[in-house]
């Protein structure tokens, strides 16, 4: 709010005065918009940060222009062999033909839809598997379209790609993130399923997660049914023998 006041017994501004105040006030306006703006964003850019940052795994967020707009600790640290790099021009490289050629297009489909249409598109999310014989071991990209529609803009007004980078069979075991692209799970289904993976009885999952036994057994029912499966001992099996045919070489 601006505010301008005159002394007591001076006339409402009028002529050059009222002008020069019509320009301040189209300046502050413009300034105020543009801060407002540049905070949303700035608020918008930590909280992608902090949830990919939370992920053991290294994460990159590409663009259609294959512009690495974000990366997670993990990838910047750089501790797992990997085929993906970002090139001198910012753009993600892979080094791998197969999964350069996914990547390609998954990127080509983001493109084709607009941002604000409603229209479907055909990508959603696919896992690339790599076997590699030079000590990089077996790995998993998983890419995943991050639309703003479907993420509430989190990540930006602007489609982008995910690609996250799991090393089968080095202690990353089943993790809820892989899990959750490989099988279509919700981010709350894969935590069920890793967990139920791990051992642990259902009534042991309410006190680690924090959420109702109602909550997880109605998960559960979602998992089995997406998954082909009619009980845990089922789900265990699968999924271990999915992880193994995965890594498998």
């Amino acid at each position: 709010m601006l505010g301008i006041h005159r002394g007591v017994g001076q006339q409402p501004l009028e002529g050059a005065d009222w002008l020069t105040a019509e320009r301040i006030c189209f300046h502050l306006t413009k300034a105020a918009g543009l801060f407002s703006t540049t905070r949303r964003a700035a608020a918008s850019d930590a909280i992608a940060r902090e949830l990919l940052n939370r992920l053991r795994i290294p994460v990159y967020l590409v663009d259609v222009d294959r512009r690495v707009v974000m990366t997670n600790n993990a990838a910047q640290a750089g501790r797992t062999p990997s085929h993906l790099r970002v090139g001198r021009a910012g753009q993600l490289e892979c080094t791998h033909r197969d999964a350069d050629q996914k990547i390609a297009l998954a990127l080509a489909d983001l493109d084709r839809v607009p941002p604000n249409s409603s229209s479907e598109s055909n990508f959603r999310h696919m896992a690339v598997r790599i076997t590699s014989h030079g000590g990089a071991g077996v790995q998993l990209l998983c890419l995943d379209a991050m639309r703003p529609k479907e993420t509430m803009s989190v990540f930006g007004r602007h489609p982008l790609l995910m690609i996250a980078q799991h090393q089968l069979g080095v202690g990353v075991g089943l993790d809820p993130f892989f899990l959750a692209s490989a099988f279509d799970l919700t981010p709350a289904e894969a935590m069920v399923a890793s967990a139920i993976a791990a051992s642990l009885s259902q009534k042991e999952i309410p006190l680690r997660k924090g959420v109702s036994l109602h909550t997880v057994q109605t998960q559960l029912k979602s998992i089995h049914s997406k998954l082909g499966v009619h009980k845990s001992t089922e789900l265990v099996a699968l999924l271990h023998s999915f992880l193994a045919g995965a890594v498998a070489t």
